[in-house]
């Protein structure tokens, strides 16, 4: 037997060495990953038989020692990840966790969801789109509300150090965690608050259109609570105690259901604009789409007592009430204060609807005339009252007529 003798296995091959005066032993050896593995046996059997399996295992990767093959793989990836500023391991690790999440289909899936939901959309900071929100928001909407939405915001800025590109469903859930100590309607504002954020969001390009946050969105349910109202002689005694001024927005308010915004926005000529007929003898109160919080035109019948209190106004021209937001909602809290030293915010509009109700009995025209859907007038606006109630309420009536009113208060 030739030594040194070969021992082949496919294309693998090592080698065993014989004797020699020197060393009484037979050599066996494999190269395993560029370096030498041996073996030193006294009988050639052992010697060959080790080097046939250890080519076994090498052949199969079950070997401790890197092939020629795997040290050029693991250089050709240390060479793609450089720049990436992530190391070999931590990219493996990265490779693994993502491919839990999408064990069947290839991870390229996954990048070309990524790129349709970001691709085209501006990286910017959430706090920065925060504030650009809100400084549209106050053109749009009345001063009330736009103050509302900026402290909702300011809680969403500090809660969200990102990109608006990158929020989660994870982080928005969190979020709301940590306001459970709020009332669900509460939460139930800041929900309406964020996802009219995330609207604005897709349409500036800030976000994708398939974000899928508003998943995490949905309204929680609120036990309805009966509305506060206010009796027919609390009513006459603010109507009595109003100032000229004041007094138009709080007869409208109280014999129509007008919305506080949409009050700030009438002008003269929507009270008198459509004039009396069969149905409504009196006129009627247009809400134009210009006005109206829902950009839903509708009318409200002017009840009589409602036109007494306005007679004095008649030639009056501009808008009803002719002061700013912030002077309104002071003199409001200042007539309530001092008239039996009421509260509420929209006392006078839940009012209108329970009178008005079990005046008509028909929620479907209280409904339009309030602008809101028949479940909702039910859970948010109503309250029982008797037939009885309703109609001193609407028989409500100045004590004397006055003519106190120059012909343009606007």
């Amino acid at each position: 037997m030739k030594f040194p003798y070969t021992v082949r296995e496919g294309k693998l091959t090592g080698k065993v060495y014989g004797k020699t005066a020197a060393n009484p032993y037979y050599r066996a050896t494999v190269s395993v990953g560029g370096k030498r593995k041996t073996k030193s046996t006294k009988r050639f059997g052992e010697a060959r038989d080790w080097v046939k399996a250890t080519l076994k295992l090498i052949a199969k990767g079950r070997t401790d020692q890197p092939t020629q093959r795997e040290i050029h793989d693991l250089r050709i990836a240390q060479s793609a990840l450089q720049g990436f500023g992530v190391g070999l391991v931590d990219a493996v690790n990265e490779y693994c966790r993502a491919k839990k999440l999408i064990p069947v289909d290839d991870l390229h899936e996954a990048e070309k969801a990524w790129a349709a939901v970001h691709a085209n959309v501006t990286r910017v900071p959430f706090k920065n789109a925060a504030a650009k929100y809100i400084r549209e928001r106050k053109s749009k909407v009345s001063q009330k509300l736009a103050h509302e939405d900026e402290l909702r915001m300011n809680r969403f800025t500090e809660a969200f150090g990102i990109d608006v590109c990158d929020m989660s469903k994870a982080a928005i859930d969190a979020f709301f965690e940590d306001l459970e100590s709020l009332a669900p309607r509460t939460r139930n504002h800041f929900r309406q608050t964020l996802s009219h954020f995330l609207k604005w969001c897709v349409k500036k390009d800030l976000l994708a259109q398939a974000h899928r946050l508003n998943e995490v969105l949905e309204k929680e349910p609120v036990d309805p609570t009966e509305p506060d109202i206010i009796s027919p002689q609390q009513f006459k005694a603010l109507l009595d105690s109003c100032p000229p001024d004041l007094l138009p927005a709080i007869a409208i308010w109280g014999f129509a259901g007008v919305r506080r915004a949409e009050i700030l926005r009438l002008s003269w000529d929507d009270i008198w604009r459509i004039k009396g007929d069969d149905d409504a003898p009196c006129g009627q109160i247009e809400i134009p789409i210009r006005t109206a919080k829902k950009r839903a035109r509708r009318l409200i019948p002017i009840q009589p007592a409602l036109a007494e209190w306005l007679a004095p106004y008649r030639q009056s021209t501009g808008p009803v009430w002719s002061g700013s937001e912030n002077q309104f909602h002071h003199a409001f809290d200042k007539l309530m204060t001092v008239t039996n030293n009421l509260s509420g915010q929209n006392l006078l509009r839940h009012s209108f609807a329970s009178y008005r109700l079990a005046q008509t009995q028909n929620e479907n025209q209280v409904a339009l005339e309030t602008g809101h859907a028949p479940a909702i007038l039910f859970n948010n606006y109503r309250k029982v009252v008797t037939a009885n109630a309703a109609k001193r309420w609407f028989s409500v009536t100045p004590d004397e007529p006055t003519n106190i009113i120059a012909a343009d208060v606007g």
